[in-house]
């Protein structure tokens, strides 16, 4: 690699790790800017799991996250294996797949297909970029 050669990767390293930075900065800032009203929104939904709005096993999980004995991100991610867990996760592929399914029969001109389509790319840019930061490391 010659000199000349070795100085443009420099730059267009410098130049995805500013972009990179970028992107991080503004999703900080709108994690920031949202971060009360999902605060809200989840102390909502606290609320209704206790009360059983949200079913028997997100009542009894509840109970649980608030005795410390699991949490959400267990739940979510299959560490917690209790019945009630399982059940919980399996409405969630539902949901998913339901969700997914509606947004793929969706208009392409439909607002809410748009935005979706704009994050999904979003998202792979960013993935796109940390990997190829991760490559030339």
């Amino acid at each position: 690699m010659t000199s000349t050669e070795f100085e443009a990767f420099m730059q267009q390293l410098e130049q995805a790790q500013k972009g990179l930075a970028q992107a991080r900065k503004e999703l900080d800032e709108l994690h920031a800017n949202n971060e009360p009203r999902l605060n809200e929104h989840h102390e909502e939904v606290v609320k209704a799991r206790r009360a059983g709005q949200m079913g028997k096993a997100w009542q009894t999980l509840q109970s649980r996250i608030d005795l410390g004995k699991t949490c959400e991100m267990d739940i979510f991610n299959g560490i917690d294996k209790s019945p009630e867990a399982r059940e919980v996760r399996a409405d969630l592929v539902r949901n998913m797949t339901k969700v997914r399914d509606d947004l793929d029969a969706m208009d392409p001109e439909e607002e809410t297909k748009q935005d979706y389509l704009q994050a999904i790319e979003s998202v792979a840019k960013l993935q796109a970029m940390e990997d190829g930061m991760r490559k030339d490391v």
